[in-house]
């Protein structure tokens, strides 16, 4: 594809031109290609612009562009409804975290937490204990074990 050479593309895709030329004190348009390249038209043109031999014209780009879009396909998927698996009905339990290496704060040991969550089973709620362990203490916290037991 042949790119105007007032566009500059950023490693995160996105384009930019300098409308009213290069300098110090002058601010890029950010956008997209297209977004660029209709607002060097609209301005007609920028200030100060990178020389070129002239073997394209604005039409050139603008039918560039249109010629790499990809032409749009609609698929029509159909997504199964979830269901409870085996039919077992969501319940409350409350996990019980008990660390293996106690935690000082304050001068206090906190060694013991509890968290009510829902879930289909038994291993259903220490999975999502593991979860919330891993997901606040990372892959290298604290050790801890988790009972889980119906609440009410």
């Amino acid at each position: 594809m042949i790119m105007h050479p007032d566009i500059g593309v950023l490693n995160s895709g996105k384009c930019y031109v300098f409308l009213e030329g290069y300098g110090l004190n002058r601010e890029p348009m950010f956008g997209s290609y297209e977004e660029c390249l209709n607002a060097i038209e609209t301005r007609g043109g920028v200030d100060a612009p990178i020389p070129t031999d002239g073997s394209h014209t604005m039409a050139d780009y603008k039918a560039a562009l249109t010629a790499m879009k990809p032409m749009v396909v609609a698929v029509v998927v159909e997504v199964p409804q979830a269901a409870s698996p085996k039919g077992r009905a969501i319940r409350e339990f409350v996990l019980t975290f008990t660390a293996k290496e106690p935690a000082y704060c304050n001068g206090r040991m906190w060694d013991v937490c509890t968290e009510n969550v829902f879930a289909y089973d038994h291993d259903d709620a220490k999975r999502k204990g593991r979860a919330m362990i891993r997901e606040s203490e990372g892959p290298y916290g604290r050790k801890v074990s988790i009972t889980a037991r119906l609440a009410g």
